[in-house]
């Protein structure tokens, strides 16, 4: 994924979010799906990454390039001893003759003295959309022995012992320099230098994104609260950050003002913004968030940036993590859900409800189900008084007196899967 650099600053192609939130889900399911290639058995796994065959052999799998089509890294031999093998943290392990990273031995490294930073720690919780996979798969991590300093297999020449400090993933200094990536930052001054949040680090002349500078401003750099669309500004322009596509200024923003609003929108005293684009018919004054994805101004109601139709923001709230309603309509997500009573509806789960006369999946009704005996089982099934539902599905062929779920699905002729539904024969 590359980052286009013009004049010092970082900007992306917002048009490809969408399809690499698709790839990525793609690519979960794949990897869920396809057994490991090569006839490769696991006895137990160790960590995400390590683990142990049905040869009593070590193995490394290797993590796959962020939406990659291969739905399985090949698990490759580590030549250690299995006895005395252990695993550090995050990639690094060793034996009693060796380090590895990554599954390789790391031949100048120390096996007694060997220790690893905890590069990875300001990284939790941090509400930033994809790095788990992404960054882990393209950044490495520092470990240390008694004479050297490395990044991943490789030792960082000339890095001093004492004085070395890991900020996080990304970012690293000794008393000398500052390190990107396990590479000297250029012009960083070590002596200010002190991180903001994972990618985001500052020093006392700039504010750097991934090792790039896109401020120079430090003193008044601030990172605005947002979890999928992140904001930022310093004393001359407002920022729209996305975690693994760069940085973009606000062009007009009015950066006194400016502020983010919910997980998705900024605004300042005259416009509403998402991204770095203007969210044209939106009233500044009165724009509000209400709940989760949900936000509404005097004249309509959104969820996410989509308008939710015939909604009514006076009477407008939400009541379940996708459902909504307003005195006159049911809305799921932002779709209006059609015949249903906003009077009467209650939820079922998150993604069904009923009223008195339907229950509805999403926002389609279930044809026949009885919405006064409708309610919802384990493991993906439902029930009403005459049929069992997989998925919300009718399964009319299922005995519905018999049916249970201890401690499988079944009834008195079959045994189901709980995944599809469908008959164990």
């Amino acid at each position: 994924m590359k980052l286009n650099r013009s004049n010092g600053k970082l900007n992306f192609n917002r048009s490809i979010i969408l399809a690499l939130s698709i790839s990525c889900m793609q690519t979960i399911i794949l990897f869920a799906q396809v057994p490991y290639p090569n006839n490769y058995e696991c006895k137990e796994f160790l960590n995400d990454n390590y683990s142990i065959g049905i040869n009593d052999s070590i193995y490394y799998t290797p993590i796959l390039p962020p939406f990659s089509s291969v739905a399985r890294s090949t698990p490759q031999k580590v030549e250690a001893d299995p006895t005395s093998f252990q695993i550090f943290k995050y990639y690094y392990a060793k034996d009693k003759n060796n380090v590895f990273y990554k599954g390789q031995i790391i031949l100048e490294a120390d096996q007694k003295s060997f220790e690893v930073f905890d590069s990875i720690n300001s990284y939790q919780n941090q509400d930033i959309l994809f790095p788990p996979s992404y960054i882990t798969h393209s950044f490495n991590f520092y470990g240390k022995d008694n004479k050297n300093i490395y990044y991943g297999a490789d030792i960082i020449e000339n890095a001093d012992q004492k004085s070395f400090k890991v900020f996080s993933i990304c970012y690293a200094k000794d008393n000398q320099y500052v390190y990107y990536r396990g590479e000297i930052l250029k012009n960083a001054d070590p002596l200010s230098f002190t991180d903001v949040k994972i990618a985001f680090a500052k020093d006392k002349t700039n504010v750097y994104y991934y090792g790039n500078v896109f401020s120079n401003c430090p003193n008044s750099f601030v990172l605005l609260k947002g979890r999928y669309v992140k904001y930022a500004k310093d004393s001359l322009n407002a920022y729209y950050i996305h975690p693994t596509l760069g940085v973009d200024t606000i062009e007009n923003a009015i950066v006194k003002s400016f502020r983010s609003i919910g997980d998705l929108y900024a605004t300042d005293d005259k416009s509403i913004f998402i991204g770095s684009s203007f969210f044209e018919n939106s009233d500044p004054g009165t724009f509000a968030h209400i709940k989760d994805n949900f936000y509404k101004d005097k004249n309509n109601v959104y969820h996410q940036w989509h308008k939710l139709e015939k909604a009514i923001p006076e009477s407008f709230k939400v009541i379940g993590r996708w459902y909504s309603k307003d005195s006159e309509h049911i809305y799921y997500q932002a779709l209006l859900v059609p015949h249903a009573n906003p009077e009467y509806f209650e939820l079922v789960d998150n993604v069904c409800g009923k009223d008195k006369k339907n229950v509805y999946f999403t926002e389609n009704i279930i044809p026949g189900a009885d919405p006064k005996s409708f309610t919802a089982l384990r493991y993906r099934w439902q029930m009403d008084d005459n049929f069992i539902y997989h998925d919300y599905e009718k399964k009319p062929l299922i005995d519905r007196n018999t049916f249970s779920l201890e401690p499988e699905a079944h009834d008195k002729n079959y045994s189901y899967n709980k995944f599809t539904g469908e008959p164990i024969k």
